[in-house]
């Protein structure tokens, strides 16, 4: 293919063979393969030769043709976000502190209630905001956990802002 660079995938060297363009070669086939996506959304093949099948994802194939084993603890990064985008002009080693902050940078690190493992939903820390505003000095902190299934702590992480930043501040923009 006109541009295409392909290197064979270590240890299954003469039976597959990765792209530059994010794609895995049979040669036995004589045709790529058709990867299946994890419920993550990465791709994934399965390769077999000389006895030997390996379940792996293409991301990791193409990095270690084309720049070598991942060294301990290195995590391969989607430049672009895109999990089943495996070009290799997509793709970078970078340890799990750099991950995270490219995630963050590209804005699809999920904070506050778009996590998945949220407890409170938008309207919840808008309301423990509008309580805790009401200048009382005990405003039923306890109370509110209880009601919303939460510990009392839960509720003070998200008043002081290590939680639901983003809801928080749009409750104290609100007056709540």
């Amino acid at each position: 293919t006109r541009g295409l660079n392909v290197k064979a995938i270590l240890g299954f060297e003469g039976f597959y063979s990765a792209s530059d363009d994010g794609r895995i070669f049979s040669h036995r086939k004589g045709a790529y393969l058709a990867p299946c996506k994890t419920p993550a959304g990465y791709e994934m093949v399965s390769l077999s030769a000389k006895g030997k099948l390996r379940h792996v994802s293409v991301h990791t194939l193409v990095m270690e043709a084309f720049v070598g084993r991942r060294g301990k603890g290195m995590h391969i990064d989607h430049i672009n976000g895109v999990r089943d985008d495996n070009r290799l002009s997509n793709l970078r080693y970078a340890t799990p502190k750099e991950n995270i902050a490219y995630t963050v940078a590209r804005g699809a690190h999920a904070h506050g209630s778009k996590n998945g493992q949220a407890k409170l939903t938008p309207q919840q820390v808008a309301e423990i905001f509008a309580a805790a505003s009401s200048g009382k000095r005990y405003w039923g902190a306890n109370e509110m956990a209880k009601r919303l299934g939460v510990t009392s702590c839960q509720i003070r992480r998200a008043l002081h802002g290590r939680t639901y930043k983003a809801e928080g501040a749009a409750a104290i923009r609100r007056g709540s």
